[in-house]
This record gives structure tokens, C-alpha cells and sequence, in this order.
């Protein structure tokens, strides 16, 4: 057993965003014990002239202003100089420089030993051999190249670049695990989970968040970032149309990664309900109410390579779950009591409507729970940590 070791992570969401991989993975190892330099998602395109671009940029300064935070035990968040514009050479050497530079004086502000340094972004390539880093981990959760107006051939190369650096890679869709297999030797699949112990509550009697207590059943509902390029937003108007008596409940904000995302279509129908972000502990309250969860999600380059987190979460909360069939979800194909697949936007709302008219076992929700369970934090993080730590024990065997 390896002793707790120090992290500099480069995190792909910031850590009051909504909650991905990132901060759910580097808060349990923080909970383990090691130290953790949360790096702020540093951006993968040139900032727009859009609001949450503009409300981005606001937020960047004030964190570089403020520097290192002490946010929870061993964890500290740093918002570092950067210009997330990743096809001029200006801007790279910029960004190289004041990053190594920034990272460094916070590393050692902290008695930061040889840290492990883990990566969410192929863009933190450059930044590989001048952290005094021990190892060198690409956790890969997507297709960013794939990303609406990011420079796609710029990203590709970083990418490749850590590939051929990384000491191990973690992939968390078996698609995307066996392209980046291609280029290195060190990947291993590691598939998405859920706080399954959080999302279980939506299964105990509480309390119905009060922005949709009023809405009469049966409700359909989904929970997360609400992006033109992931969402099929054509499914719900469809749904809406042709269940006008179903109420269609969005929780989450609008346009992460797709600023050019246009949800008032969906709000001119009466029956489609917007709520922004709210505190992710307060979600069981919305799940609950919630008679069937949907995800309508693209079939593109950017989904194929995904797997959306609250599959596993819907899962916990013990509901019927219809979904766009991509290939991650495949294992369910043939188990519709687990999810419930479509191919196209008619065959999707069809069978809402069929998850609503049919009750279902009494002990449906216990074996949803039961396979979110097998697919939580509290079973794939030893599985992270044990294969960090054969690697690190490789490293060191082959020092001696």
C-alpha cells in the first residue's frame, strides 16, 4: 500500500459547476487523504461575446485575484493566469510560462512532494515534465475535439501528445477507450458512475422541491447541463406535443460548452418546465416527483464518446429510465427494466409513454438501485486508486 501522495489536478468543470468527474473523484480521494491542487477548468475555445461567456471570464479574474481557496479538507482550488486560445503560438507560450510558473509557486506554497499529476484535458500537455510530477494520469471523459467551436486539429494534437506522455489513461466509455488504445498502450477503461447513496434518497418519503410541488403528474423529468450539441431538443418538443397532459421538468443550466444553445422553443410550450441550477443535495428532491427520468441525448461525435453520469444517478433514484441508445448504454439493450432504449425521436416518446402506463414490479426499484450501486464512487474509486498504485509501485521498482 502506497502512502497518501499529493495531486495537482487539472480539472475538465470548476468546482462550483456542476458536478462531473472531476470534483467527484478528486473530493473522495481528498476524503482518502491525499492532498489535492484542484486546478480550474481552464477552457477549450476562444471566449464569445455570449453572456456565460462574459459571466466566465468575470469568474476567472475574480479567482485569479483571490488565489489559492481552501474549499474542503486536504483540497484546495486555484484559478491560475491562462488565455484559452489554443491555435496561436502567442498565446500557448504565454499560457505555458505563467501556468508553469503559477502552479509551481502554489505547489510549493503548499509542500506539495512530488506530486501525481492528473489530467481532464489533453490541453495540459504542454505543462507534462515541468511540475516535478511522480506520474502522469489522462482521465479521458470525452471527445473534446469533438466540442462546438474549439480548434479541433489543435486539440487532437494535445491530445495525442499526452497520450504518448501519460503513464496511465482512464477512459470512461468503452468506444472512446479503444480509440485512444490506438495511440498508447496505458489505457484502461473505467466506466462512469453515480453518488448512488445521494440519489437513493429520491426513493425515501421527503419533501417534492418546491418549483415543481405544484405541478400535477405524471411528470417527466431530466437533470444536468441542458447543451444544444448533447440534448436532442427536437425529442422534447415532440414529447410535448404529443403528451400534452405530461409535464416535462428540465433541472440544470443552459449552454455549458454550446453558448449558442436556445432552450425558447422548449419554454413556449405549456407543458415544458425550466429550472436553472440548484445545489446538487437538493436534486432527490426534483427525482422524486419525477415518474420517469429521460436522457434525449444527440447521437454525434461528442455523445458516442460520453457517458452521461446521470444514467447511474436516475438509476439510484429506482426510476424507469428512457434514453437515446448510444453504444455506452448497450449493456442495457435487452434489460428494460434497467432502461429502456430508442433509436429516433418516435420510438423515444413512445416509449415514455409506455414506461408511464406500465406500474412495473414492486421490486423494480430495488434492482435499479442495486445495478446503480454496482456502478457508484464507493466501488470505482478503490478501483482508481489500486491501479494508480500499481503503477506508481512500477515507477518506483524501476528507479531502484
Amino acid at each position: 500500500m502506497i502512502a497518501e501522495y499529493d495531486i495537482i489536478c487539472f480539472a475538465s468543470s470548476n468546482w462550483e459547476a456542476l458536478w462531473v468527474n472531476s470534483q467527484h473523484l478528486m473530493s473522495g480521494l481528498a476524503d482518502k487523504g491525499h492532498r489535492i491542487l484542484y486546478i480550474q477548468n481552464m477552457g477549450l475555445r476562444m471566449p464569445r461575446l455570449k453572456s456565460r461567456d462574459v459571466k466566465e471570464a468575470y469568474r476567472r479574474i475574480k479567482g485569479m485575484l483571490t488565489g489559492l481557496r481552501h474549499v474542503r479538507e486536504n483540497l484546495w482550488v486555484f484559478d491560475p493566469p491562462s488565455v484559452p486560445i489554443h491555435g496561436i503560438k502567442l498565446a500557448g507560450t504565454f499560457n505555458a510560462k505563467a501556468l508553469r510558473m503559477a502552479i509551481r509557486h502554489a505547489a510549493r506554497s503548499l509542500k506539495f512532494s512530488k506530486p501525481v499529476l492528473w489530467a481532464f484535458l489533453p490541453t495540459v500537455a504542454p505543462l507534462i515534465g515541468q511540475l516535478n510530477e511522480r506520474l502522469v494520469v489522462y482521465h479521458c471523459v470525452d471527445d473534446y475535439s469533438a466540442n462546438p467551436y474549439v480548434d479541433s486539429a489543435r486539440i487532437s494534437e494535445f491530445q495525442n501528445e499526452i497520450l504518448n506522455k501519460a503513464d496511465l489513461v482512464f477512459a470512461t466509455n468503452p468506444d472512446l477507450a479503444k480509440r485512444l488504445a490506438e495511440h498508447s498502450d496505458k489505457v484502461r477503461f473505467i466506466g462512469n458512475v453515480a453518488d448512488a447513496v445521494l440519489f437513493a434518497k429520491a426513493q425515501e418519503p421527503g419533501p417534492i422541491a418546491p418549483e415543481i410541488a405544484d405541478l400535477k403528474p405524471p411528470i417527466v423529468g431530466y437533470h444536468g447541463n441542458i447543451a444544444g450539441y448533447k440534448i436532442d431538443l427536437s425529442i422534447l418538443i415532440r414529447m410535448s406535443m404529443e403528451l400534452p397532459d405530461v409535464n416535462i421538468v428540465l433541472v440544470g443550466p443552459v449552454g455549458g460548452g454550446d453558448p449558442d444553445t436556445d432552450i425558447r422553443p422548449l419554454l413556449s410550450r405549456p407543458n415544458i418546465h425550466w429550472v436553472d441550477r440548484v445545489d446538487r443535495k437538493r436534486l432527490p428532491e426534483f427525482l422524486r416527483a419525477f415518474d420517469v427520468c429521460i436522457l434525449p441525448m444527440r447521437t454525434n461525435a461528442s455523445t458516442r464518446s460520453s457517458f452521461p453520469l446521470k444514467f447511474y444517478e436516475c438509476m439510484a433514484a429506482g426510476k424507469p429510465i428512457v434514453a437515446t441508445n448510444l453504444s455506452a448504454f448497450a449493456h442495457y439493450a435487452d434489460n428494460p427494466k434497467l432502461a429502456m432504449l430508442a433509436d429516433d425521436s418516435v420510438v423515444f416518446v413512445e416509449m415514455v409513454k409506455k414506461a408511464l402506463s406500465d406500474s412495473g414490479e414492486p421490486d423494480d426499484k430495488a434492482i435499479r438501485l442495486e445495478e446503480a450501486k454496482r456502478n457508484s464512487w464507493e466501488v470505482r474509486l478503490p478501483e482508481i486508486e489500486q491501479a494508480v498504485e500499481k503503477v506508481l509501485s512500477e515507477k518506483e521498482d524501476e528507479s531502484k
